[in-house]
Parts: C-alpha cells; sequence; structure tokens
C-alpha cells in the first residue's frame, strides 16, 4: 500500500471511529437503562379442581368451594387497562353451579405484580351428584392482551374423619366496607401429612372479595405455600386420573393459613375453616367442620376497630388422641411478636411524605445544556472524555487530509513526528473512554454497589441500629442477591433524612422493630451518585419471596405479600400494625425534567418463622 493509500484509510478510519464516538457521547449523556419486555400475562390455577359432598350425608358438610387463578404481569410495564375475568363453564352439569357473578374487574396490574381471582361454586345437595364433573374456563383481558385457563371439577365422596382438625380461627367480626383485614386459621392433620392438602374459609362471594392467602406448614419442614391447596403427588386437574407422581411429597402436620379478604357489600356471613386431603384412595374432610366459625358483620362506616374474635375448640370426642401423642413436637408459629412489643413501638407515625430514597447528584456548571440528562457526575466524566476524543478526532483528521493534500509536505519529518503524536493520543484517550464507559456501564446496572467511601468532615454521622433487645443488624434478600447492614433514618419535619446513606439500608426512627409486632419499615436508595443503589431492583420481588432480618444468633423471616407503587404522600403503608409486617420503600419513576423520583415503589412481607443460626 502507498503513502496515498495508507493517509486516505487512516482518514476513513478517523471519520469511522468519529461517528462512533458522537454515538457513544448520546449514550453517555443519558441515564442508563435496562431494557425489559413489556406487559405480558400469564395465568396458572391455584385450587384444586376436587370439589364434593358428605359421602354418607349430603345435608352435612360443606357444598360451596372455591376456583382460583393467579394472573401475574411478567414484564417491564403496566398493563394498558383493567384486568376483566370471566368465569365461563364449557359443559353442561346443572349440579354444579357458579354463586359470584362470572365477571370481575381488577385494577391494571404493575410489571412483576400478580392479582388472585377467586370464584365460588356450589355443589347441590343430592346424591346425583357424586362422581359427576363439569368444566369451565377463566379468561382475563386487558386492551387487546387475554389469556385463558381451566380445568375440570369432579363431585367426590367426601368422608369426615378426626384425623384433621381446626384448632384455632382469628380474625375481625365487625368489618367495614372498602376495607381489607386478614382471618388465620391454625390446624393440624395426622404427622406424616397428606399427599393432596386443601384448607379453606368460605367467604360470602357478595359480600368479600379474597385478595391474597399465604400458608406453612411443618410437614415437609418449614414448607411454605401461597395457595389454598398443597399439591404433593401432581393431581390431574384436567381429567380423573388423580395423583400422577407415585413419589408424592406429602404437606400437613401443624400448620396455618392466612387469608386477606377486602369487603365489597354490607351484611353478615357466617365464615367456617374447612380441610379436606386425597390420601389411601379416599378423600375426607375435617369432622370438626361447622366447629370453627366467625360471624362476620360488615358497615359502610364502622365507628369502631374491628373486634378480634379467637375461636379455638375444645378436642372432638372420637378424635385421634393416639396421632397426638405419637406427632413430633412443633415450634409454635408465633402470631404476634417474639420478644413482646417493645417499650418504644410508635402507636402512629406523623409523617406527611415518605423518604426520599432515589438520589442523583447534580452535574456540573460545566456542561449546562446537558444538565437535565446526566444521571451523575461519573457520567459527567464521561461526557467531557468524549468531548475530548471527539476533538483529537477531528484534529487528526484535519491533519490527515492537510497532509494528503499536500499543504503539509509529507517529507518533512516533523509533520510526520506530529500526525503520530496526534493519532497515540487519539488512540489512547479512545481506550480510556471505553474503560469509563465500561465502569459506568457496570455501576448502573450491578446490585452490589461500590464500597460506600468514609463520611467526610460536615456529613452526618450515620446512627447504628441498635434496636431494644432486637439485634438484627443486617437485612438479606435472596432473591436479589441484598446482604447489607442496618442504620437508623432520624426523623426530620414530616419525612426522615436518608441521604446520608449508600449501600445501607434505613430503618425508619418511630417504626416497629424487625421481628416484633407492628411495622417495620425499611428505606433504601434505587440510586445514589455511586450508581445503583441496594434497592435498584426492589420492584422485581415477587409474592412470596423471603426476606430475613438477621442478627448474631438469631434471624427473622418474612414472607413478600405484594409490591406496588405509591405516591410519594401515601403514607398509610408506615400505618402501625398489630401483627409483625414488614415494608420496603425506595423510588420509583425518574423524571429527568423535575429531577426527581415521581413514586414509591413499596413491598409488604409478613412475618412467618424465626430461627437460630450459627
Amino acid at each position: 500500500m502507498n503513502r496515498k493509500s495508507l493517509h486516505s484509510a487512516r482518514v476513513l478510519l478517523a471519520v469511522v471511529i468519529g461517528i462512533m464516538l458522537i454515538g457513544a457521547a448520546a449514550f453517555a449523556g443519558q441515564p442508563l437503562q435496562i431494557a425489559h419486555a413489556a406487559a405480558e400475562l400469564s395465568l396458572e390455577s391455584t385450587t384444586w379442581n376436587v370439589i364434593g359432598l358428605d359421602g354418607t350425608d349430603v345435608n352435612a358438610g360443606p357444598n360451596e368451594f372455591p376456583v382460583g387463578v393467579r394472573a401475574c404481569n411478567s414484564g417491564d410495564t403496566a398493563t394498558t387497562a383493567d384486568l376483566v375475568a370471566t368465569f365461563a363453564f364449557t359443559t353442561s352439569n346443572e349440579r354444579i353451579s357458579l354463586v359470584n357473578d362470572a365477571k370481575q374487574t381488577f385494577p391494571p396490574l404493575d410489571s412483576g405484580d400478580c392479582v388472585e381471582m377467586f370464584y365460588t361454586v356450589r355443589v347441590s345437595r343430592t346424591s346425583a351428584a357424586y362422581g359427576s364433573n363439569r368444566d369451565y374456563t377463566v379468561t382475563v383481558t386487558s386492551g387487546s392482551a387475554s389469556v385463558n385457563i381451566g380445568q375440570r371439577l369432579r363431585v367426590e365422596q367426601l368422608q369426615p374423619i378426626g384425623g384433621s382438625s381446626t384448632t384455632d380461627l382469628k380474625g375481625p367480626s365487625a368489618v367495614e366496607v372498602g376495607t381489607s383485614y386478614r382471618w388465620t386459621v391454625t390446624g393440624e392433620t395426622p404427622a406424616t401429612g397428606y399427599p393432596e392438602l386443601a384448607h379453606y374459609l368460605n367467604f360470602c362471594p357478595d359480600i368479600f372479595q379474597i385478595e391474597s392467602v399465604s400458608a406453612t406448614y411443618s410437614v415437609p419442614a418449614s414448607t411454605l405455600g401461597e395457595n389454598l391447596w398443597a399439591d404433593g403427588c401432581k393431581w390431574d386437574t384436567q381429567g380423573t386420573a388423580g395423583c400422577t407422581n407415585n413419589t408424592s411429597t406429602n404437606y400437613g402436620g401443624t400448620f396455618s393459613y392466612s387469608v386477606d379478604a377486602s369487603v365489597i357489600a354490607e351484611g353478615s356471613c357466617t365464615i367456617t375453616s374447612m380441610i379436606y386431603d386425597f390420601s389411601s384412595n379416599a378423600f375426607h374432610y375435617n369432622n370438626d367442620y361447622g366447629a370453627n366459625e366467625i360471624v362476620v358483620e360488615t358497615t359502610a362506616a364502622a365507628t369502631e376497630a374491628a373486634t378480634e374474635t379467637s375461636s379455638a375448640p375444645t378436642a372432638t370426642p372420637g378424635g385421634p388422641t393416639a396421632t397426638a401423642t405419637t406427632a413430633p413436637t412443633q415450634t409454635p408459629r408465633p402470631t404476634n411478636t417474639p420478644f413482646g412489643t417493645p417499650a418504644n413501638a410508635p402507636t402512629e407515625v406523623p409523617a406527611d411524605q415518605l423518604p426520599e430514597t432515589g438520589f442523583r447528584a447534580r452535574p456540573s456548571s460545566l456542561l449546562p445544556a446537558a444538565e437535565a440528562n446526566l444521571a451523575s457526575p461519573v457520567q459527567m466524566r464521561v461526557t467531557i472524555a468524549v468531548i475530548v476524543v471527539l476533538m483529537l478526532g477531528v484534529l487528526l483528521a484535519l491533519w490527515s487530509l492537510l497532509m494528503i493534500s499536500g499543504v503539509l509536505p509529507r517529507e518533512v519529518e516533523s509533520n510526520n513526528r506530529v500526525w503520530r503524536g496526534i493519532s497515540m493520543l487519539f488512540i489512547l484517550s479512545a481506550l480510556t473512554l471505553v474503560g469509563m464507559l465500561a465502569i459506568n456501564l457496570m455501576r448502573a446496572t450491578q446490585v452490589n454497589a461500590p464500597t460506600v467511601p468514609q463520611a467526610s468532615a460536615g456529613q452526618r454521622e450515620i446512627a447504628m441500629y441498635l434496636p431494644p433487645e432486637i439485634p438484627a443488624t443486617h437485612l438479606i434478600v435472596p432473591d436479589l442477591r441484598i446482604d447489607t447492614e442496618l442504620t437508623e433514618a432520624p426523623r426530620v419535619g414530616g419525612t426522615w433524612d436518608v441521604s446520608g446513606f449508600y449501600r445501607e439500608i434505613a430503618h425508619l426512627d418511630g417504626t416497629a422493630f424487625p421481628g416484633t409486632t407492628g411495622n417495620a419499615v425499611l428505606a433504601g436508595h434505587v440510586h445514589t451518585d455511586l450508581g445503583a443503589g441496594p434497592f435498584y431492583f426492589l420492584r422485581d420481588l415477587q409474592p412470596g419471596n423471603m426476606i430475613i432480618a438477621r442478627g448474631e444468633g438469631i434471624e427473622y423471616r418474612y414472607r413478600v405479600e405484594w409490591v406496588k407503587d405509591v405516591e410519594p404522600d401515601s403514607i398509610d403503608v408506615l400505618a402501625p400494625s398489630d401483627v409483625p409486617i414488614l415494608t420496603l420503600i425506595s423510588c420509583s419513576d425518574w423524571n429527568a425534567a423535575s429531577w426527581a423520583y415521581t413514586s414509591r415503589v413499596v413491598v409488604r412481607a409478613s412475618f412467618f418463622d424465626r430461627a437460630t443460626i450459627n
């Protein structure tokens, strides 16, 4: 290749690199985003297809059963419209009917959120219903999107036995329309459990709408469930084949389940605990059915708080006393606080604003025109580097053109030395820029952000998190790979000051402490001036995920109930609770024009267990 061709190739290379770097400049000037799929709906059945009647007396026992599905949005954007769920029978059988409305409407579903949908079916109290079937589908639509799922309901003869029993039923007996409440059932089965175990409260579907359910079983040890049905032998829900796995997993022992339901109409409803199972080729239900019930009265505007009622019956005559004596001792599932309510537990949280947990430092005045598009000083430095490389590229291209055109004689060694010097600076600057972009990308996307710098002079010292009697010093979220220390956020005016935190999670002063009765509220940054904050992926949590507050030798375990976006002034998520719950808060919906996060993402989790660790 002659000298002229070589210079031409160099000029072309400089132009191409310049174009690429212009694109890099545009890239560097924008807050880095992680691409996700659009809204995507999916459905799964959450209840058994077996329903039934008492095998001896059709007028005894239950004849109404829940049919549930769970709709989830696995995309990264909310659905475009309300979700409309429609139940439809696809075969005929007058002995199986739908009790509540076939159509239900739910608000748009945010990214990563799920919603429970329940219907109630009734079996006519006649022996002619035994062994009969009826197929159904549930279709969920949102805008143009539509998904459906269905199975076959089969009426079996249920035999009452004493092997399963309800030991306690707790929940409010006076409620008001438009509010959600929780009812909790504790029960027992034989120590070995059952390959199929279902349990539910027969809420009146014209008065209540079930929002979420959860369960724990001691068999298998410390098992969590998010349905009213534990499927241990992979039941054939589309036909009549029953169990499809001969090596089933049994569920039961000492178990408990909770149902959250909202009140949608005034009236009176008697809710009863139902437990039924399949084992030894037969279907059974608890013979203490009807002995554990709460009569719930609903009003449009209750003047007093709902009263807590407990139904704890005595042992049923003829019950399995042998089973009770041979069953292994179980650790009681705590329903309030492991250590009692701390002396300083608040009765109210005097706040008017959720904490600001999305700190983004404004860039230097060196680049005022680009300020609204820069996410942090890191990206400001990247943009300056881009400009330097572009200037060197332009200078290199200009010098090459001058030499090719003969304005600067190629035979003069000084001209070639200048050209080689500019080329070397251009290459080094370009490599430096690539490295800065790579570091910026890693900081913007990694869960574990850089090491927290030491507090500088004048910066507020971070208070150590030392709650009374509860030495939980770390928050662990396995699904998000979070394991970071807890600190204390003081109240300032109508909110909390979390400006001094980086990787730490802030416990909001005045709220309950993890593991105690009440609402323990923790906040963490979604973004800091170092890049991603500890709660950058908080929205990705799903109902059922575990959250752990750990201290020396002990940990308190919570299970996620829901994840949603709220307004900054939605202080109802801070409300005290009479049961131990955990609330995690971070920011969402970045608005570059106003340089602020316009919403808060909130995760609610319920306490279900504590464990001693080494």
